[in-house]
């Protein structure tokens, strides 16, 4: 007889590290294998692509956005619902500010509870044109169900949670799976694969010296293939996206600690404290220093 575990409780957390606490509201389960976001983000907000290791179920509330799954792009609007399977390249950018809502759920956990899920043959999307027409209405019903039991944290409600999470993994896997047929003609290309795996090590591997060539060696590809592949499917090049990685977190640890600018140079992987000091001014318009009195101030 298998044995399900269930997290408990739900975790209200004050700020969610990668985001201004303004905008997003964060709670968590007692596991850390469920996590609800409610985002509320200004015009000209932009979210760059980026992996997680969890899936994610988004519902737009209001607003518009351009979102972009892959190599691709679409605009959602109130009322669209999207399934982001994880190691997958997402991210959006608004002009007039949206609001939306989002589950994290860890791929392993959800494979505990149900056996049966294979989100790699999933493909549901309201705001894709090019998926076949669809009816999402009870993924939305059972998604705003979730939401309302997340917000407690008694046994009644995260059973009732646990409930509607299964019915809507029930409604994606009878209605929103591809048929053998369409899933051989649909499955990623092996160059997706490929970007996934490297984009993956570059967000663990980021504060090390990774260069192209040793990226090259690394996964047995051609510097030239592995710049075209970033080119093609990120629209940025190797080393402008290793970059901002690390850029990213050094603003983080400039604005959450007090370690000395050469130490964050170091730590974020940064080749001497010049080369930090000038990737930082060209995008931010100012030095880490004077950035970190901003933030102060």
């Amino acid at each position: 007889m298998r044995e399900y575990i269930y997290d408990r409780p739900f975790v209200e957390i004050e700020k969610f590290k990668d985001y201004d606490n303004e905008m997003c509201s964060h709670k968590i389960s007692g596991d850390k294998n469920i996590s609800f976001l409610r985002f509320i983000t200004p015009g000209g907000y932009t979210i760059t692509n980026h992996f997680n290791d969890w899936l994610e179920l988004v519902y737009v509330i209001s607003g518009k956005a351009e979102y972009s799954i892959k190599n691709r792009s679409f605009s959602v609007s109130e009322g669209d619902f999207i399934f982001v399977d994880y190691n997958t390249a997402h991210g959006y950018s608004t002009e007039t500010g949206v609001e939306m809502e989002c589950f994290h759920i860890k791929h392993e956990y959800l494979e505990q509870l149900i056996p049966l899920f294979d989100s790699s043959r999933i493909c549901c999307n309201s705001a894709d044109s090019l998926l076949p027409e669809n009816d999402y209405g009870k993924l939305k019903e059972n998604f705003l169900k979730m939401v309302k039991h997340f917000g407690n944290d008694n046994d009644l409600d995260i059973m009732g949670f646990h409930c509607y999470l299964f019915m809507l993994v029930y409604i994606l896997i009878r209605d929103f799976t591809f048929k053998d047929g369409d899933y051989r003609k649909n499955q990623l290309k092996k160059s997706d694969n490929q970007i996934d795996i490297i984009i993956d090590y570059i967000h663990k591997h980021y504060n090390e010296q990774i260069s192209l060539d040793v990226i090259s060696e690394k996964f047995h590809l051609s510097s030239s293939y592995i710049s075209r592949l970033f080119k093609e499917q990120l629209n940025i090049g190797y080393k402008d996206y290793l970059n901002k990685i690390r850029l990213n977190h050094a603003v983080y640890m400039l604005t959450n600690s007090t370690e000395n600018i050469v130490d964050i140079a170091n730590e974020c992987g940064f080749p001497n404290n010049k080369s930090f000091i000038e990737s930082f001014k060209t995008s931010y318009g100012m030095t880490p220093s004077a950035f970190r009195k901003n933030q102060k101030r």
